[in-house]
């Protein structure tokens, strides 16, 4: 049965935790139930988000013309892997861009700059590839009750950030 998308654009597939696709048996498993998707539905981009190393996600991806990426930095500092590298191996296929700062060890999503996540990094490197799409905030949330302030807060730290 067909299914109709209106005008969705875009669909992020997140591949993280136990739906994570490390083993490459599991990894092949979905590129062969996902293809067929993606073939489909040549119209809409999916956007795989995985904390994942850039080359066993270039295994899913490079199937098809409409995958892309959801590159989300805590994710990535979190996983250990060089941000550096991820963004220039993943380069044009990178659509939209999580803005999280986590401290690896323990694991855990704090505000923005008290992590091991170095945002100056990350965006000068996505300024070398012409970055220029979404960017999401996907930072603590903080004390309840605050949530507008936390937003304000953290919007501000990363604009100073990105601007500098």
């Amino acid at each position: 049965r067909v299914v109709e998308f209106n005008s969705i654009k875009n669909i992020t597939i997140p591949l993280l935790e136990n739906s994570n696709v490390d083993n490459e048996k599991i990894r092949n498993k979905f590129i062969k139930v996902f293809y067929p998707y993606t073939e489909k539905y040549k119209n809409i981009n999916f956007l795989i988000e995985a904390e994942l190393h850039q080359e066993k996600l270039l295994e899913i991806i490079d199937i098809n013309d409409n995958l892309f990426v959801t590159y989300d930095t805590g994710n990535i500092t979190s996983y250990g892997l060089n941000h550096t590298e991820y963004i220039s191996t993943l380069n044009t296929k990178i659509k939209q861009v999580h803005i999280k700062d986590r401290i690896i060890n323990p694991l855990e999503t704090v505000e923005p700059t008290k992590g091991d996540t170095d945002f100056k990094l990350i965006f000068k490197c996505l300024k070398q590839i012409n970055y220029n799409g979404l960017y999401t905030l996907q930072t603590a949330r903080m004390k309840d009750g605050e949530e507008v302030d936390t937003i304000k807060r953290h919007k501000k730290i990363i604009e100073e950030i990105y601007n500098d």
